[in-house]
């Protein structure tokens, strides 16, 4: 990892590390492809060049290994990986199996080998609801955004029951149609329900599906918090 690159989690870790868990982020291997060649160019390469894009797939899964135990060793607490082009939006569970898996799946493995005891969780927003069991293959302990509907296809109640007892959950909270769009109650009500749905899976952390919307009132993320201590 470039040096530059860690002062954010130093940074984190220096001034917060002793109240929060401070997490790290590294992509995922299709990020690699999409940087290069665009998104419409990855769906086709899958299809036209499958040899070239598992070349740059495994480049892209070193540079992120490296990059991931380079944050560990920075302080940090957890590891991201950002895979948000993986989607039903984007490539069929077929590419998802032969394309992603093994990939991500090594970064998975070097992390839990090289820093065990440290949480590795991927990131994919968008309709995962067909893939949920593949992406727990790749060993992850962790999974986020979940979006339901409309944004995504993920009902957290059958999250948990697929693969709740083997990684954490996070997400599955409306950013927009609740946080941003819906009134008190709306949002006391989605709230309940996933810490409802959350405590039958092994573990689940309340949060948004997936990136605050712009306009969110902060008391509104004050209120998870609230509901988190006083359920």
């Amino acid at each position: 990892a470039v040096p530059y690159r860690l002062d954010s989690v130093k940074l984190a870790v220096a001034r917060m590390g002793a109240d929060l868990s401070i997490h790290g982020e590294v992509l995922g291997s299709m990020d690699y492809l999409v940087d290069l060649v665009g998104v419409d160019g990855a769906m086709m390469a899958l299809m036209d060049e499958p040899e070239r894009s598992r070349a740059i797939f495994e480049l892209g899964a070193d540079y992120s290994i490296r990059s991931a135990l380079a944050q560990i060793e920075a302080g940090a607490d957890a590891i991201k990986v950002s895979s948000p082009f993986v989607s039903s939006r984007f490539i069929s569970p077929m590419h998802y199996e032969s394309f992603v898996l093994p990939y991500e799946g090594k970064i998975v493995s070097a992390v839990h080998a090289r820093a065990p005891g440290t949480p590795i969780y991927i990131h994919t927003c968008g309709a995962i609801g067909d893939r949920l069991e593949l992406m727990a293959q790749a060993g992850y302990d962790g999974i986020e955004c979940m979006d339901p509907p409309p944004l995504g296809d993920v009902e957290l109640e059958e999250a948990v029951k697929r693969i709740g007892q083997t990684m954490f959950l996070k997400g599955n909270l409306d950013s927009v149609g609740i946080l941003l769009c819906g009134s008190d109650q709306d949002v006391d009500r989605a709230v309940l329900r996933c810490l409802q749905a959350g405590r039958q899976a092994s573990g689940y952390v309340l949060s948004t599906a997936c990136s605050v919307a712009p306009h969110v009132r902060p008391e509104r993320l004050e209120r998870l918090a609230e509901f988190v201590a006083n359920p």
